[in-house]
């Protein structure tokens, strides 16, 4: 049979996080070595055993040994930085709610922030005037914030999101995407190319202006052109840079059949 002190090896050493885990397989090695009565209800330490019968201070004196044991194995499960939070708690009861007490009132305060991601993942959306390595860096930093409260999102939502909130300018790059590329297995980074490409592909139509500049010209120049020329003009633009991506997807979806 294996020594029960050997069994705590078999636990994760509590570093801070994932404190239900961790204390749900603690509490069951404790029970399993009968220490965890002496945990959970705790026992009165006299200051003295005047009075005390031979048969009172032998069951005194055993429950100060159990709660030894329960006080040494929870020290021997845990990580210094935890360590230092109960190093001055002298039972293993005082012990135990000092960490039930410190941990679960973080993982209430990340329910509520990761409540608060959520809300603003939801509304996030393209700023008219961003990059696209810009907003994907936006992407990012939220993303990395959910799976630090504790909610990793699947590539497929964030991917999916990500097309939702492009501005007007990447519906025709979003329809491609979304018609010859899987969703499923699509990747942040391979998403981030593709759009990236659309972007400098956009970019290389009119070089010599910066982007705000480019923004200026375009506007002041619909105003001069009837409406009919304009929608005119935007499709043809549009169309021939969709051609030219559409046609990019087919190559990669032939090659992937071959």
């Amino acid at each position: 049979m294996a020594n029960p002190s050997n069994l705590v090896s078999l636990i994760p050493c509590f570093n801070g996080k994932d404190y239900k885990y961790w204390s749900h397989n603690m509490k069951v090695l404790l029970k399993s070595m009968k220490l965890w009565n002496i945990v959970d209800e705790g026992f009165e330490d006299p200051e003295t055993e005047d009075g005390m019968t031979q048969a009172q201070r032998n069951a005194l004196n055993e429950k100060r040994e159990k709660d030894s044991k329960a006080l040494f194995h929870i020290y021997q499960a845990i990580e210094r930085p935890v360590f230092e939070r109960i190093a001055k708690d002298e039972t293993s009861k005082q012990a135990w709610e000092i960490l039930q007490t410190t941990h679960l009132g973080e993982e209430k305060v990340k329910k509520v922030c990761l409540q608060s991601l959520r809300l603003e993942f939801e509304k996030f959306e393209m700023k008219e005037e961003e990059s696209i390595s810009d907003y994907f860096t936006r992407v990012t930093t939220i993303i990395n914030q959910m799976a630090f409260n504790g909610e990793r999102l699947e590539d497929q939502k964030v991917v999916e999101k990500v097309l939702r909130s492009l501005p007007s300018r990447f519906d025709f790059i979003a329809a491609t995407i979304e018609e010859f590329k899987d969703l499923e297995t699509l990747s942040l980074d391979d998403l981030l190319a593709s759009l990236k490409s659309h972007e400098l592909r956009v970019k290389h139509r009119n070089p010599s202006l910066p982007d705000q500049a480019l923004k200026s010209q375009i506007s002041e120049a619909l105003i001069l052109i009837p409406l009919e020329e304009e929608d005119d003009l935007e499709v043809e633009g549009e169309a021939t840079i969709l051609a030219e991506e559409e046609e990019d997807f087919k190559v990669v979806e032939c090659s992937k059949k071959k």
